[in-house]
């Protein structure tokens, strides 16, 4: 079985150095200079190799003489776990993303607002650009562990993520998304610490070059009782550099409230995990049909660190997926028959973001965000279950319109 490490260095020189040992390639997968630490991973197939066991164990007693501290790499999980092959196959006649889309006034705001300018990250198992819905052009600052390609996708699930966000039909696609004009930038992941680390170092970067970043993330804790205090050290610390240099964030709420054995009418109990989920910074999305009916595994809220300081109460808003909704997974369009959980839901925001901060890109992050809470139609539901309600995209762009400073 693979075994994944992440070793931190007293300091960048010695981590450079390090980096030049023998056999310290065949076992990197993140080098994070600025936090000064490597991820490296011994492969199930090396594992079974002798020698390169050896080798990986010489390596890292190697870098422990220089200083270095030899930790866990700790993982989350993907918020939807899925393979294209136990979807249902497509029927043109479910539902699709047209239908989400229409629930949710994307195209009544696309007269004013497509995405232009902006940089949709999509946080996830890769993208598949076989779909044909992100042409070369629309693909800017892509991430991967060393060895993986961004625009390849591992699951599938993350395609399904840049359709709902950004996909478009301008290549001869069969599905816009929310924001069709956006750019987009495939971040895969396994969801560890020091992949999340680099990836939210990445999305500042490209925040300090200029462009208006909006991320989409779908991964928590799929279980049905509070998690421990989590330790992800390079996480935490570069996504709260990310927020303070302007990056929009949006995670999915959750698919726990099943596992609570919670009843499918309720708005409790919470099952919100995670501080970055209930972060009052972060929009934190949950899951509506479309018939505005809450899906039943939908989190509750207010969240597990609901009072604590820097916390508010979540979710923030829903977005609706459909029941038996066509989408891609990878390359494929596939009916999913238990819908697209909060990972459908959480890249419509991240989308809407992205529609109002091209319709008024003075706006401040806060102030996107606010605009999408205030805009949100409710569902007459509980908080703790709809937040504000229903996002809709076509009044979200207006207020930001009107927003706008008139052209001197």
């Amino acid at each position: 079985m693979a075994e994944r490490y992440k070793v931190r260095f007293p300091d960048a020189p010695t981590l450079r150095s390090a980096l030049a040992a023998r056999d310290a390639s065949r076992f990197l997968k993140v080098v994070n200079e600025k936090r000064r630490y490597v991820a490296v991973e011994l492969s199930d197939e090396h594992a079974r190799d002798a020698t390169a066991r050896r080798d990986f164990t010489d390596l890292l007693e190697a870098w422990r003489r220089r200083g270095a501290e030899v930790l866990g790499d700790p993982h989350y999980d993907l918020e939807l776990p899925t393979t294209c092959d136990r979807q249902e196959p497509d029927d043109p006649e479910a539902p699709s993303l047209d239908q989400v889309l229409a629930r949710i006034r994307a195209p009544a705001a696309w007269a004013t607002s497509r995405g232009a300018g902006t940089l949709i990250a999509i946080v996830d198992t890769g993208v598949d650009v076989r779909c044909g819905e992100f042409p070369p052009p629309r693909r800017i600052g892509g991430w991967a562990p060393i060895g993986e390609d961004p625009w390849a996708d591992r699951d599938g699930h993350g395609t399904m993520s840049a359709t709902v966000a950004a996909g478009t039909r301008a290549a001869g696609a069969p599905f816009d998304g929310v924001a069709p004009d956006a750019a987009v930038a495939s971040c895969r992941t396994s969801f560890t610490d020091g992949e999340l680390g680099a990836i939210y170092d990445h999305l500042i970067a490209l925040r300090q070059q200029g462009h208006r970043v909006i991320a989409s993330n779908s991964f928590g804790k799929n279980q049905g009782h509070p998690p421990p205090a989590p330790d992800f050290p390079e996480f935490y610390a570069a996504l709260e550099e990310a927020l303070g240099a302007g990056v929009i964030v949006c995670f999915s709420a959750g698919n726990n409230h099943d596992d609570a054995n919670g009843d499918p009418a309720a708005c409790e109990p919470s099952t919100i995990w995670e501080p970055h989920k209930c972060r009052d910074d972060v929009l934190t999305v949950g899951v509506s049909d479309l018939d505005d009916r809450m899906w039943n595994y939908s989190s509750r809220g207010p969240g597990q660190y609901f009072g604590d300081p820097g916390s508010g109460r979540k979710p923030d808003v829903v977005a609706p997926t459909p029941r038996r909704g066509r989408i891609f997974c990878g390359a494929t369009i596939r009916t999913w028959p238990k819908g697209w959980g909060t990972s459908g839901a959480a890249p419509q925001v991240a989308g809407l973001a992205a529609l109002v901060w091209s319709a008024a890109p003075d706006m401040r992050p806060a102030d996107v965000r606010a605009a999408i809470r205030s805009t949100a139609t409710s569902l007459g539901l509980d908080a703790n279950c709809q937040g504000a309600g229903l996002i809709d995209c076509a009044a979200a762009v207006r207020m930001a319109s009107s927003r706008r400073p008139s052209p001197v």
